[in-house]
């Protein structure tokens, strides 16, 4: 051996003997190699031990809500991490020869218990900071016109440095948790596996320039196949996905209330594989709007028809009805498949009411030109079953005039079924092409090319602005959106779903405003569109399965959901107003409504609760005894209604997304404000408002002019505005109400027997277009006035005429001299009186309201005579006492209806719903404080009878006694009250 060598492996020796030491007082991360020998064969096993005196020590896994005993964890470099519990996993693995690419995992008891659905992990230095979150139930909120959720499941990284903001979030939005005692085939030991699913991923990127705020956005969902390695973001089909054995093309009149103009459609053919096909001969029905099924069976007992209904499938449990409201048309199938079946020479008696089938729905020749006005529906039905290879489907046809087309599809799901309807299974029309405007005189005609898919991703992106500068600010975002779909290939029996060519729709929105502040006033602008093609929907299939009836999928309806990127939120809660169920912090939640109501801009006093009901049960306060001396419902409400539907704007509730205008409409709107003095203003404006496709108008010029006062000695308030406007408004803008319920007794338990907080049920109105040609005036005055300590009184009155001007109208309708007068006043006093410690207050309060239509009923002499629409009197009278009984405790009693002068609903128009009720309420409560808690306990009992005028209505009447025992839990902080 060479010296050198020698000296290198000395030089070695030496380190390794200096290094040694230091090893050894380092724990050891490796497993040793070589184990210490045993002197004996015997194995030592656990020995017997005595508790008397000895402790016992509990095994480790009994603590709640911790399953199994802390482990060690360590990262993918085999360092040590923490020694406890798995808390939260996701992983997303794509690659081929795998079952499952997709797994969440959650611990149902820590997740819930410990850390309330949420975990946040943050750190900064100097101006850089980061937040990583996780959690069920998250806020996700770009832009109102890309990404506005309130229920977001999944991860969020928020990063903000001195120059810029950043957000990146994702979510499997399909399957996200569970909180079920039975255990579905996809969830193992609290992960929830999944091969092919929809997942959401969004970015934001927001800088300030000087005193200009620029943001880009973008968001995307698409449905995966983690099991493939060819997935993108534009998606893929389910492989579970059905085939498409026949296409349904519905040809309607966009704009039906004028019954003419509608659709005009000729040469309609099918395109298939991206050639014309002429020899597949398309079936054509005319049908009008909302016909009955003529399928089912004649009774030969009775000869009564029972027909079978097969356009409603359910979902598992229940079908959400609200959820699907306005997307789950389908098409009568089974009735046009018989009537070409009879056609033909089939006897279908045995299946069908043969007479009201060959009445109802009509054989048209696709020969022909053929037109759709008012409610007439023109389908066509492509019969694509005998075709070996399908990998592209479009229909092309002429059309003209203001034309509304949709696309469904069928599949042949049971072969051997009785019944086109058992044989069957059909999707949901999906509206794929309208005419812009309500054109009438075929000046659009054009051929037009309508393909036909499914969904499988969804993009919006947008770049928004804010300047704030000093007397000016200035507002505005454009926005794109982009979804993709793809029809599903196959050839024979073989599924190809990637072989067809995807397709897109693509749409844009966009709005600006600007305000100009100056001295004595403002003056303002604001243009917008979003366009009929701008979407933030997604519509996917999902397979069934029976795990999916507990999860966010519950009541899935026709294997068909909903995703949205942009929800409908009025009310800004943490639930959105329409869903699909099971939110977090709800188990088994099947509710597709908003389960604690919807009640926009009713919580001026910010508490978290509605102000018309303050006490969170199932009755409106405004119909519950002493809580509605408070407040009113929305028809003494004053406010402004810029869409003229009789709703307040700020108060309204529809089932639309939250975007910042209205979908199909563009328009202008220039305002301006004079501060005549501190109390006094006037302003003065004018919209221009129209539909994009649907064709309708919303102009109005308008002035107002509004007083303001506040603490002017006695008088606490006093408030009075004027607004008179030039309106010509014939977009149909539907809304929500809220359903009162008269049998408060029969819902007072509904919440105990569901499981969760009882819900509100809303009912949709129609807009009865009462402003299409009208001078309205609106003048409101209210007034809040103290003369004395212990007096006070509300005053509020409304009064609004709507003279409706003689013409014609859009659509070939014409509109008739009339006024219409709508009245409100609402008056209430309390005077409190003290005699020793007894405290006693009277109450009154008192509703009127009146509309009138002054030129209703045409007499024999040919003039129009008034008409009273609606007349109501409410009276409610009201004594409330009050009696200390100890330092914490107190005696109350309220009675409404007070002897011969009850609590007094009087309709004038409708007799029914005349009412007289008396409620007797009495209960001791104590307050006081247990270990920092605030504690509230509240006994008593409340006695409520109430009689209708018409001994119809007598099943509705109720004599009912209750008692309750109350108790709730607040915070103190050192030992106050808060």
């Amino acid at each position: 051996m060479k010296k050198p060598t020698i000296h290198i492996c000395c030089v070695l020796l030496v380190l390794l003997w200096a290094i040694v030491p230091s090893l050894a007082e380092t724990p050891r991360l490796g497993i040793p190699e070589i184990l210490p020998s045993q002197d004996f064969l015997w194995r030592q096993l656990p020995q017997y031990n005595n508790y008397a005196f000895q402790g016992y020590s509990n095994y480790p896994d009994h603590t709640f809500p911790y399953a199994d005993r802390p482990r060690a964890f360590y990262d993918s470099f085999g360092d040590p991490l923490i020694t406890g519990y798995d808390l939260y996993d996701w992983t997303e693995r794509r690659t081929l020869g795998q079952e499952y690419g997709s797994s969440i995992f959650k611990d149902r008891n820590q997740w819930s218990t410990v850390f309330d659905f949420l975990v946040v992990g943050r750190d900064s230095y100097n101006d850089w900071g980061y937040s990583a979150i996780v959690g069920d139930g998250l806020i996700a909120r770009f832009t109102p016109l890309t990404l506005s959720q309130v229920d977001f499941n999944g991860a969020r990284f928020d990063l903000a440095t001195p120059y810029a903001r950043f957000t990146f979030l994702g979510s499997r939005i399909e399957r996200p948790h569970f909180y079920i005692e039975s255990v579905p085939a996809w969830a193992i030991e609290h992960t929830h596996f999944a091969d092919d699913s929809t997942i959401l991923l969004g970015t934001r990127l927001e800088t300030d320039i000087g005193a200009l705020r620029l943001g880009v956005n973008g968001v995307n969902m698409h449905v995966y196949q983690s099991t493939q390695d060819n997935n993108s973001l534009k998606g893929s089909l389910r492989p579970t996905l059905p085939s498409m054995d026949q296409v349904v093309v519905r040809f309607t009149d966009d704009s039906p209330q004028d019954g003419r103009g509608g659709a005009l459609v000729q040469e309609a053919q099918l395109i298939l594989n991206g050639e014309a096909r002429p020899d597949i001969v398309p079936t054509v029905i005319r049908h009008f709007e909302g016909v009955g099924t003529q399928v089912g069976t004649i009774s030969r007992l009775t000869g009564q028809f029972n027909p079978t209904i097969y356009t409603n499938p359910r979902g598992y449990y229940q079908t959400p009805t609200l959820y699907y409201r306005g997307r789950n048309d389908m098409p009568l199938f089974a009735d046009y498949l018989y009537r070409a079946d009879h056609e033909a020479g089939i006897d279908v008696s045995k299946n069908t009411n043969l007479e009201g089938l060959l009445a109802t729905f009509k054989l048209e020749s696709p020969e022909e030109i053929l037109h759709a006005d008012g409610n007439e529906h023109l389908v066509f039905l492509f019969d694509l079953s005998q075709e070996p290879y399908v990998e592209s489907v479009a229909v092309e046809a002429a059309l003209a005039n203001d034309y509304r087309v949709e696309v469904a599809t069928l599949n042949l799901n049971n072969p051997r079924g009785r019944g086109y309807p058992n044989q069957y299974l059909s999707t949901f029309y999906r509206p794929v092409l309208r005419a812009e405007g309500n054109v009438q005189d075929g000046s659009n005609l054009a051929r037009r090319r309508i393909n036909v898919g499914e969904n499988t991703s969804l993009f919006t992106y947008s770049a928004d602005m804010h300047l704030a500068l000093a007397g000016l600010e200035i507002n505005g975002e454009y926005a794109r959106s982009a979804r993709y779909s793809r029809f599903p290939a196959r050839m024979d029996e073989t599924t190809l779903y990637d072989r067809g060519p995807r397709f897109s729709e693509k749409g844009s929105a966009w709005y600006i405003n600007a305000v100009r502040w100056f001295k004595g006033g403002r003056l303002g602008a604001e243009a917008f569109a979003t366009n009929p093609d701008f979407h933030t929907e997604m519509r996917t299939f999902v397979p069934f399965e029976i795990g999916l009836t507990e999860t966010t999928l519950a009541g899935l309806t026709n294997n068909t959901i909903f995703w949205d990127l942009v929800q409908d939120n009025e009310d800004g809660d943490r639930y959105p107003d329409k869903r699909a169920g099971n939110l977090q912090g709800q188990p088994n939640d099947r509710e597709d409504e908003d389960i604690d109501g919807v009640f926009p801009g009713q919580d001026d006093d910010n508490d978290g609760l509605p102000d018309t009901n303050r006490n969170f049960n199932d009755v409106p306060d405004y119909v519950e005894p002493f809580l509605m001396y408070y407040v009113e419902s929305n028809d003494f409400f004053y406010g402004l209604d810029r869409n003229n539907n009789d709703d307040p704007d700020v108060r309204e509730d529809d089932l639309d997304p939250d975007y910042p205008y209205d979908a199909d409409q563009r328009g202008i709107h220039l305002f301006g404000q004079l501060d005549l003095t501190s109390q006094w203003s006037l302003g003065a404006g004018r919209y221009d408002i129209e539909q994009i496709a649907g064709g309708g108008r919303n102009k109005s010029t308008y002035a107002l002019v509004t007083y303001r006062r506040e603490e002017l000695g006695r008088l606490q308030r006093l408030f009075f505005e004027n607004h008179l406007r030039r309106v010509k408004d014939d977009i149909a803008d539907e809304f929500s109400v809220l359903v009162e319920r008269p049998k408060r007794i029969d819902t007072d338990f509904r919440g105990l027997v569901a499981g969760n907080k009882p819900s509100f049920t809303n009912n949709l109105r129609a807009d009865p277009l009462l402003y299409r040609n009208s001078y309205v005036n609106d003048t409101y005055l209210e007034s809040w006035l103290n003369p004395w300590s212990t007096l006070q009184m509300v005053h509020k009155v409304r009064l609004r005429f709507n003279w409706q001007q003689a013409g014609p109208l859009p659509g070939g309708l014409v509109q008739r001299d009339k006024r219409l007068d709508f009245f409100t006043w609402v008056s209430r006093a309390d005077y409190t009186w003290h005699w020793h410690r007894l405290q006693i207050q009277p109450q009154f309060k008192i509703l009127l309201l009146r509309l009138v239509d002054q030129a209703a009923d045409r007499q024999l002499d040919g003039r129009y005579s008034r008409r009273t629409v609606r007349s109501e009197l409410s009276v409610i009278p009201i004594l409330r006492c009050t009696l200390p009984l100890m330092q914490r405790s107190q005696l109350q009693l309220g009675i409404q209806g007070l002897g011969p002068l009850p609590y007094r609903v009087e309709d004038r128009v409708n007799a029914r719903n005349s009412f007289d009720q008396h409620t007797l309420y009495l209960n001791v409560n104590n307050r006081s404080k247990y270990f920092g808690y605030d504690l509230r306990t509240i006994v008593g009992l409340q006695r409520e009878v109430k009689t209708f005028d018409e001994e119809s209505r007598e099943s509705d009447a109720f004599d009912a006694l209750t008692f309750f025992a109350r108790v709730l839990i607040g915070f103190t902080e050192y030992g106050r009250f808060l």
